[in-house]
């Protein structure tokens, strides 16, 4: 195997995309870290939402509590969600005794693998297709001379070597498919787990979020506590005043849903058949 000139672009590219791989792989591993120190060690907290920064849809919750020793600080979530949580609600959050800066909400991601796994998926993603492209590239070397002028020869078979390659190439294909299929399916799942365990309820959707940015609209219901409770979704009717059916988690209510099933599907069906068939067509194609 030779690396000529005309290998060195795309060796480039390759390594670009596995140093982003193995970036996004270390995030993800240090929030596991954090996290689970947090589980073992944390100290846990209320804290109280004390204000608002700009997010990129509603503005997201500003915690502010305090350590044992008194020290103040603040939290702004990392798991960023199209929620609204007033001021004045409180949550508990974990903090590390040897550094009370660092914390995460105790419900939502004081627990390890719950925001690191779109991080470990997208830095495998990167790292497969970088080795899988160095590969594909290196096995078809330039040839070193020209060659010297022959009779004219019966076709060759094709070798082991090409069918390697061939097979490998539509591994490689099927293993990004089957990666990408993941994400619609997790989704529908996950809904269909809190449509089965969550509270329902009803919820009236108030105003658009930011008529020039963005789509989404406001919904207020109140959960089973009688608190006030304020969500932004896309999947809603485009109309203030409308009653639609909500569902969320006693625990999170301010991550609450349209319990409707027909946006969900709507919005994740079309690319699970297109993945799969795409799946079908590799062996086509290759």
């Amino acid at each position: 195997m030779t690396i000529t000139e005309d290998h060195v672009p795309g060796l480039i590219v390759c390594v670009f995309l596995l140093a982003v791989g193995i970036a996004v792989l270390w995030h993800g591993g240090r929030e596991v870290r954090v996290t689970r120190r947090l589980r073992d060690h944390g100290v846990r907290t209320t804290a109280t939402v004390i204000g608002h920064e700009r997010g990129h849809t509603i503005d997201q919750p500003l915690y502010g509590y305090s350590d044992q020793q008194g020290g103040q600080f603040t939290l702004t979530p990392t798991d960023s969600h199209d929620t609204f949580t007033p001021v004045g609600d409180q949550a508990d959050v974990l903090y590390l005794p040897e550094d009370p800066g660092t914390s995460r909400l105790a419900a939502t991601e004081g627990t390890p693998w719950k925001i690191a796994p779109f991080a470990f998926m997208l830095g495998a993603l990167l790292c497969f297709g970088a080795v899988a492209f160095a590969v594909t590239l290196l096995s078809d070397p330039a040839p070193l001379a020209p060659p010297a002028p022959q009779a004219p020869a019966p076709q060759a078979p094709a070798d082991s070597s090409s069918a390697s390659t061939s097979m490998f190439t539509t591994a490689v294909c099927a293993g990004i498919l089957l990666l990408a299929l993941t994400l619609p399916v997790l989704r529908i799942t996950s809904f269909a787990l809190l449509h089965r365990t969550g509270i329902h309820t009803e919820g009236v959707v108030v105003r658009r979020t930011d008529a020039s940015q963005s789509a989404a609209w406001l919904v207020d219901f109140e959960d089973h506590d009688g608190r006030r409770i304020q969500f932004a979704s896309r999947r809603v009717p485009k109309r203030a005043g409308a009653r639609i059916p909500v569902v969320y988690h006693r625990d999170r209510p301010q991550q609450a849903e349209n319990a409707s099933w027909a946006p969900v599907l709507r919005a994740n069906v079309p690319a699970v058949l297109l993945l799969l068939f795409l799946l079908t067509m590799i062996p086509t194609y290759l």
